[in-house]
Protein backbone atom coordinates (compact mmCIF):
# COMPACT_ATOMS: atom_id res chain seq x y z
CA UNK A 1 0.00 0.00 0.00
CA UNK A 2 2.79 2.42 0.91
CA UNK A 3 4.65 1.52 -2.29
CA UNK A 4 1.56 2.32 -4.41
CA UNK A 5 1.01 5.62 -2.60
CA UNK A 6 4.62 6.61 -3.19
CA UNK A 7 4.34 5.73 -6.87
CA UNK A 8 1.18 7.83 -7.23
CA UNK A 9 2.91 10.75 -5.53
CA UNK A 10 5.86 10.45 -7.92
CA UNK A 11 3.51 10.43 -10.92
CA UNK A 12 1.91 13.65 -9.74
CA UNK A 13 5.24 15.34 -9.07
CA UNK A 14 6.82 14.44 -12.41
CA UNK A 15 3.51 14.53 -14.42
CA UNK A 16 4.01 11.02 -15.74
CA UNK A 17 1.07 10.37 -18.16
CA UNK A 18 -1.32 7.63 -17.17
CA UNK A 19 -1.61 4.58 -19.37
CA UNK A 20 -4.90 3.85 -21.06
CA UNK A 21 -5.31 0.34 -22.45
CA UNK A 22 -1.58 -0.15 -22.39
CA UNK A 23 -0.82 3.01 -24.46
CA UNK A 24 0.28 6.39 -23.24
CA UNK A 25 -2.04 9.26 -24.20
CA UNK A 26 0.05 12.39 -24.63
CA UNK A 27 -2.09 15.29 -25.83
CA UNK A 28 -0.32 17.88 -27.92
CA UNK A 29 -0.09 21.45 -26.71
CA UNK A 30 -1.73 24.18 -28.81
CA UNK A 31 1.68 25.37 -29.99
CA UNK A 32 2.78 21.88 -31.01
CA UNK A 33 -0.50 21.39 -32.86
CA UNK A 34 -0.10 24.64 -34.76
CA UNK A 35 3.46 23.69 -35.68
CA UNK A 36 2.28 20.30 -36.89
CA UNK A 37 -0.47 21.83 -39.06
CA UNK A 38 1.92 24.48 -40.42
CA UNK A 39 4.56 21.88 -41.27
CA UNK A 40 2.10 19.62 -43.11
CA UNK A 41 0.59 22.59 -44.97
CA UNK A 42 4.05 23.81 -46.00
CA UNK A 43 4.94 20.31 -47.18
CA UNK A 44 1.72 20.18 -49.23
CA UNK A 45 2.44 23.55 -50.88
CA UNK A 46 6.02 22.53 -51.61
CA UNK A 47 4.98 19.19 -53.13
CA UNK A 48 2.29 20.68 -55.39
CA UNK A 49 4.03 23.96 -56.21
CA UNK A 50 4.75 22.83 -59.81
CA UNK A 51 1.01 22.30 -60.37
CA UNK A 52 0.06 25.73 -58.98
CA UNK A 53 2.84 27.42 -60.95
CA UNK A 54 1.83 25.68 -64.18
CA UNK A 55 -1.82 26.71 -63.84
CA UNK A 56 -0.91 30.30 -62.92
CA UNK A 57 1.32 30.65 -66.00
CA UNK A 58 -1.26 29.15 -68.35
CA UNK A 59 -4.04 31.47 -67.15
CA UNK A 60 -2.59 34.30 -69.26
CA UNK A 61 -1.77 32.27 -72.38
CA UNK A 62 -4.28 29.41 -72.61
CA UNK A 63 -8.03 29.92 -73.07
CA UNK A 64 -8.94 26.71 -71.28
CA UNK A 65 -7.32 28.04 -68.07
CA UNK A 66 -8.88 31.53 -68.10
CA UNK A 67 -11.57 30.55 -65.60
CA UNK A 68 -9.07 29.26 -62.99
CA UNK A 69 -8.97 32.52 -60.94
CA UNK A 70 -12.78 32.39 -60.77
CA UNK A 71 -12.57 28.87 -59.33
CA UNK A 72 -9.92 29.86 -56.78
CA UNK A 73 -11.98 32.84 -55.61
CA UNK A 74 -15.09 30.67 -55.36
CA UNK A 75 -13.28 27.98 -53.35
CA UNK A 76 -11.90 30.57 -50.91
CA UNK A 77 -15.37 32.05 -50.41
CA UNK A 78 -16.92 28.60 -49.88
CA UNK A 79 -14.25 27.85 -47.27
CA UNK A 80 -14.94 31.18 -45.56
CA UNK A 81 -18.67 30.45 -45.64
CA UNK A 82 -18.13 27.09 -43.91
CA UNK A 83 -15.96 28.77 -41.28
CA UNK A 84 -18.66 31.38 -40.62
CA UNK A 85 -21.32 28.71 -40.14
CA UNK A 86 -19.14 26.82 -37.68
CA UNK A 87 -15.58 27.64 -36.71
CA UNK A 88 -13.10 25.26 -38.34
CA UNK A 89 -10.95 23.69 -35.64
CA UNK A 90 -8.63 20.73 -35.31
CA UNK A 91 -8.63 18.13 -32.52
CA UNK A 92 -5.60 17.61 -30.32
CA UNK A 93 -4.45 14.47 -32.09
CA UNK A 94 -4.59 13.17 -35.65
CA UNK A 95 -8.22 12.38 -36.31
CA UNK A 96 -8.36 10.39 -39.58
CA UNK A 97 -6.55 7.88 -41.70
CA UNK A 98 -4.11 8.30 -44.55
CA UNK A 99 -6.07 6.59 -47.35
CA UNK A 100 -7.18 9.72 -49.22
CA UNK A 101 -3.82 11.40 -48.72
CA UNK A 102 -2.11 8.28 -50.08
CA UNK A 103 -4.51 8.28 -53.05
CA UNK A 104 -3.66 11.89 -53.81
CA UNK A 105 0.08 11.22 -53.66
CA UNK A 106 -0.36 8.16 -55.89
CA UNK A 107 -2.33 10.18 -58.47
CA UNK A 108 0.37 12.84 -58.47
CA UNK A 109 3.22 10.37 -58.94
CA UNK A 110 1.44 8.39 -61.68
CA UNK A 111 0.49 11.61 -63.47
CA UNK A 112 4.03 12.96 -63.36
CA UNK A 113 5.72 9.70 -64.31
CA UNK A 114 3.30 8.91 -67.16
CA UNK A 115 3.03 12.51 -68.34
CA UNK A 116 -0.74 12.73 -67.67
CA UNK A 117 -1.14 16.34 -66.57
CA UNK A 118 -4.81 16.08 -65.66
CA UNK A 119 -4.14 13.14 -63.33
CA UNK A 120 -1.46 15.03 -61.43
CA UNK A 121 -3.77 18.06 -61.22
CA UNK A 122 -6.60 15.98 -59.77
CA UNK A 123 -4.16 14.90 -57.07
CA UNK A 124 -4.48 18.40 -55.53
CA UNK A 125 -8.10 18.17 -54.28
CA UNK A 126 -7.72 14.50 -53.28
CA UNK A 127 -4.58 15.31 -51.28
CA UNK A 128 -6.26 18.32 -49.65
CA UNK A 129 -9.22 16.15 -48.65
CA UNK A 130 -6.81 13.55 -47.27
CA UNK A 131 -4.91 16.22 -45.35
CA UNK A 132 -8.15 17.52 -43.81
CA UNK A 133 -9.11 13.94 -42.94
CA UNK A 134 -5.72 13.30 -41.37
CA UNK A 135 -5.63 16.52 -39.34
CA UNK A 136 -9.26 16.93 -38.35
CA UNK A 137 -11.01 13.62 -38.88
CA UNK A 138 -13.65 12.53 -41.37
CA UNK A 139 -16.17 15.03 -39.97
CA UNK A 140 -13.98 18.01 -40.88
CA UNK A 141 -13.10 16.48 -44.26
CA UNK A 142 -16.79 16.12 -45.13
CA UNK A 143 -17.46 19.72 -44.12
CA UNK A 144 -14.70 20.94 -46.43
CA UNK A 145 -15.57 18.51 -49.23
CA UNK A 146 -17.34 21.09 -51.45
CA UNK A 147 -14.69 23.87 -51.20
CA UNK A 148 -11.90 21.35 -51.76
CA UNK A 149 -13.33 19.48 -54.75
CA UNK A 150 -14.60 22.76 -56.22
CA UNK A 151 -10.92 23.35 -57.04
CA UNK A 152 -11.05 20.48 -59.56
CA UNK A 153 -13.01 22.81 -61.87
CA UNK A 154 -9.86 24.92 -62.33
CA UNK A 155 -8.26 22.14 -64.35
CA UNK A 156 -9.44 21.78 -67.98
CA UNK A 157 -10.37 18.38 -69.36
CA UNK A 158 -7.56 16.36 -71.00
CA UNK A 159 -6.60 17.26 -74.56
CA UNK A 160 -7.89 14.04 -76.14
CA UNK A 161 -11.30 14.44 -74.52
CA UNK A 162 -11.32 18.11 -75.49
CA UNK A 163 -10.75 17.46 -79.19
CA UNK A 164 -13.19 14.54 -79.14
CA UNK A 165 -15.90 16.84 -77.75
CA UNK A 166 -15.12 20.05 -79.65
CA UNK A 167 -15.65 18.63 -83.15
CA UNK A 168 -19.31 17.56 -82.76
CA UNK A 169 -20.04 20.76 -80.82
CA UNK A 170 -18.63 22.88 -83.67
CA UNK A 171 -20.74 21.02 -86.22
CA UNK A 172 -23.87 21.45 -84.10
CA UNK A 173 -23.24 25.19 -83.68
CA UNK A 174 -22.56 25.55 -87.42
CA UNK A 175 -25.78 23.77 -88.44
CA UNK A 176 -27.91 25.71 -85.96
CA UNK A 177 -26.39 29.06 -86.98
CA UNK A 178 -26.96 28.32 -90.69
CA UNK A 179 -30.59 27.40 -89.96
CA UNK A 180 -31.05 30.62 -87.99
CA UNK A 181 -29.54 32.72 -90.79
CA UNK A 182 -31.91 31.19 -93.34
CA UNK A 183 -34.79 31.86 -90.95
CA UNK A 184 -33.77 35.52 -90.75
CA UNK A 185 -33.63 35.89 -94.54
CA UNK A 186 -29.88 35.41 -95.10
CA UNK A 187 -29.42 32.44 -97.49
CA UNK A 188 -26.68 30.37 -95.86
CA UNK A 189 -24.96 27.11 -96.72
CA UNK A 190 -22.76 25.14 -94.38
CA UNK A 191 -20.06 22.62 -95.10
CA UNK A 192 -18.26 21.17 -92.11
CA UNK A 193 -17.59 24.12 -89.81
CA UNK A 194 -17.76 26.72 -92.62
CA UNK A 195 -20.83 28.88 -93.28
CA UNK A 196 -21.19 30.66 -96.61
CA UNK A 197 -23.53 33.66 -96.80
CA UNK A 198 -23.45 35.30 -100.22
CA UNK A 199 -19.81 36.09 -100.94
CA UNK A 200 -18.77 35.91 -97.29
CA UNK A 201 -17.55 32.84 -95.41
CA UNK A 202 -17.47 32.41 -91.65
CA UNK A 203 -15.47 29.67 -89.97
CA UNK A 204 -16.64 28.27 -86.65
CA UNK A 205 -13.49 27.90 -84.55
CA UNK A 206 -12.93 25.88 -81.36
CA UNK A 207 -13.75 28.98 -79.30
CA UNK A 208 -17.14 29.28 -81.02
CA UNK A 209 -18.01 25.69 -80.09
CA UNK A 210 -18.76 26.88 -76.56
CA UNK A 211 -16.42 24.42 -74.86
CA UNK A 212 -13.97 27.10 -73.76
CA UNK A 213 -16.63 29.02 -71.83
CA UNK A 214 -18.40 25.87 -70.65
CA UNK A 215 -16.14 25.29 -67.63
CA UNK A 216 -16.50 28.90 -66.48
CA UNK A 217 -20.29 28.64 -66.80
CA UNK A 218 -20.34 25.32 -64.90
CA UNK A 219 -18.27 26.93 -62.14
CA UNK A 220 -20.79 29.76 -61.84
CA UNK A 221 -23.73 27.34 -61.92
CA UNK A 222 -22.35 25.22 -59.06
CA UNK A 223 -21.42 28.26 -56.98
CA UNK A 224 -24.68 30.11 -57.64
CA UNK A 225 -26.86 27.05 -57.10
CA UNK A 226 -25.25 26.26 -53.76
CA UNK A 227 -26.49 29.53 -52.26
CA UNK A 228 -29.82 29.96 -54.06
CA UNK A 229 -31.30 26.45 -54.38
CA UNK A 230 -32.22 24.03 -51.60
CA UNK A 231 -32.58 20.61 -53.21
CA UNK A 232 -29.86 18.58 -54.90
CA UNK A 233 -32.16 17.80 -57.86
CA UNK A 234 -32.67 21.47 -58.74
CA UNK A 235 -28.96 22.15 -58.26
CA UNK A 236 -28.12 19.38 -60.74
CA UNK A 237 -30.73 20.70 -63.18
CA UNK A 238 -29.09 24.13 -63.03
CA UNK A 239 -25.68 22.61 -63.81
CA UNK A 240 -27.11 20.48 -66.64
CA UNK A 241 -28.74 23.56 -68.16
CA UNK A 242 -25.30 25.08 -68.74
CA UNK A 243 -24.57 23.16 -71.96
CA UNK A 244 -27.71 24.16 -73.91
CA UNK A 245 -27.42 27.75 -72.62
CA UNK A 246 -23.79 28.11 -73.72
CA UNK A 247 -24.48 26.35 -77.03
CA UNK A 248 -27.45 28.65 -77.72
CA UNK A 249 -25.39 31.75 -76.90
CA UNK A 250 -22.65 30.64 -79.30
CA UNK A 251 -25.17 29.92 -82.06
CA UNK A 252 -26.34 33.53 -81.73
CA UNK A 253 -22.71 34.66 -81.78
CA UNK A 254 -21.92 32.84 -85.03
CA UNK A 255 -25.13 34.03 -86.69
CA UNK A 256 -24.46 37.63 -85.62
CA UNK A 257 -20.88 37.37 -86.89
CA UNK A 258 -22.12 36.20 -90.30
CA UNK A 259 -24.64 39.05 -90.52
CA UNK A 260 -22.03 41.66 -89.56
CA UNK A 261 -19.67 40.19 -92.13
CA UNK A 262 -22.30 40.46 -94.87
CA UNK A 263 -23.51 43.95 -93.95
CA UNK A 264 -20.28 45.71 -92.94
CA UNK A 265 -17.40 43.49 -94.00
CA UNK A 266 -14.89 41.27 -92.22
CA UNK A 267 -13.19 44.13 -90.37
CA UNK A 268 -16.12 44.22 -87.94
CA UNK A 269 -15.78 40.56 -87.00
CA UNK A 270 -12.07 40.35 -86.13
CA UNK A 271 -9.72 41.61 -83.46
CA UNK A 272 -11.27 43.51 -80.57
CA UNK A 273 -14.79 43.20 -81.97
CA UNK A 274 -14.52 39.43 -81.96
CA UNK A 275 -13.32 39.59 -78.35
CA UNK A 276 -16.29 41.79 -77.42
CA UNK A 277 -18.59 39.24 -79.02
CA UNK A 278 -17.11 36.60 -76.73
CA UNK A 279 -17.80 38.79 -73.68
CA UNK A 280 -21.40 39.35 -74.77
CA UNK A 281 -21.83 35.60 -75.24
CA UNK A 282 -20.64 34.95 -71.69
CA UNK A 283 -22.93 37.67 -70.33
CA UNK A 284 -25.83 36.09 -72.22
CA UNK A 285 -24.96 32.70 -70.70
CA UNK A 286 -24.92 34.23 -67.20
CA UNK A 287 -28.33 35.83 -67.78
CA UNK A 288 -29.61 32.47 -69.02
CA UNK A 289 -28.36 30.79 -65.84
CA UNK A 290 -30.07 33.41 -63.68
CA UNK A 291 -33.33 32.87 -65.57
CA UNK A 292 -33.16 29.09 -65.13
CA UNK A 293 -32.34 29.51 -61.43
CA UNK A 294 -35.38 31.76 -60.94
CA UNK A 295 -37.60 29.14 -62.57
CA UNK A 296 -36.14 26.36 -60.41
CA UNK A 297 -36.51 28.49 -57.26
CA UNK A 298 -40.17 29.07 -58.11
CA UNK A 299 -40.64 25.31 -58.54
CA UNK A 300 -39.04 24.70 -55.13
CA UNK A 301 -41.33 27.23 -53.44
CA UNK A 302 -44.39 25.71 -55.07
CA UNK A 303 -43.39 22.24 -53.84
CA UNK A 304 -43.00 23.59 -50.30
CA UNK A 305 -46.49 25.13 -50.29
CA UNK A 306 -48.15 21.98 -51.69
Amino acid sequence: MGHDAGRLHANRVFHIPEQIHGQESVPLTATSRRLQISALSALFLFAFFPIFQEVALRVLHHEMYRHAPLVWAGAIYLLHHEHRKQRISFPEDLGGDLRFLSLGIALYLVGRICGITYLSQLAVPFSMFGLADCLGGRGLAKRLCVPIFFLALAFPIPGKLYYAAVSPLKLSVTKAAAYLLNLWGYPALHQGNIITVGSQTVGVTDACSGLNSLMAAITLAIFYGRFTLSHSVTKWLLVLSVLPIVMGANVLRVAATAILSVEWGNRWVSGKWHTLEGLFVFMAAVLGLILVEKILSAVEKRKIHE
